[in-house]
């Protein structure tokens, strides 16, 4: 892997420290190279967004499962909300032809969380919010042996994960 230089570089000292240590374990895990750091990592996305049928709905849903995660809900409108730690990184939409839900796509969202109690926490609270359960949360040895998730769909059928590495 090359190193990030640049305003890339710029822009990863920005990102919250506990994203920068889920990537840097992240990277590691997937290459197999314990000296990955900083330098050699950056995040892709600056933001995604998703479109919604009911915005109040998904307000009360994402309020619900990204507050345990760390995320809050950082500008709000008549048709859109945005999500984040400092700054927007997920913006939601109300839109009049939504992306059909298709559980077959492969298409998910996995948001990192600061420990297994987080991610316990973002699947109930998707269950009480009008979510769907998609894979309870537990370990995931399939992935890694350090790999803990829980998977809930939204009320609009977007597939949502929620992810911790363990300690090793």
């Amino acid at each position: 892997m090359a190193a990030i230089r640049g305003s890339a570089g710029d822009r990863w000292k920005k990102c919250p420290a506990v994203c920068r240590k889920i990537s840097f374990a992240l990277v590691r895990m997937i290459s197999n190279r314990e000296d990955a750091d900083k330098e050699e990592c950056c995040s892709m996305f600056d933001h995604v967004s998703i479109g919604v049928k009911d915005l109040k709905r998904s307000l009360t849903f994402y309020d619900a499962v990204l507050t345990p995660l760390g995320y809050e809900r950082l500008m709000k409108t008549d048709k859109a909300i945005g999500y984040g730690s400092d700054k927007i990184s997920l913006w939601i939409a109300e839109v009049e032809s939504p992306v059909p839900p298709d559980r077959g796509s492969g298409l998910h969202f996995c948001f990192t969380a600061p420990d297994a109690a987080s991610v316990d926490a973002f699947h109930a609270a998707g269950m009480a919010n009008g979510g769907e359960d998609n894979g309870s949360p537990g370990l995931r040895p399939e992935y890694s042996q350090f790999y803990y998730a829980g998977f809930v769909i939204d009320p609009d059928g977007y597939r949502l994960e929620a992810f911790f590495k363990l300690p090793e």
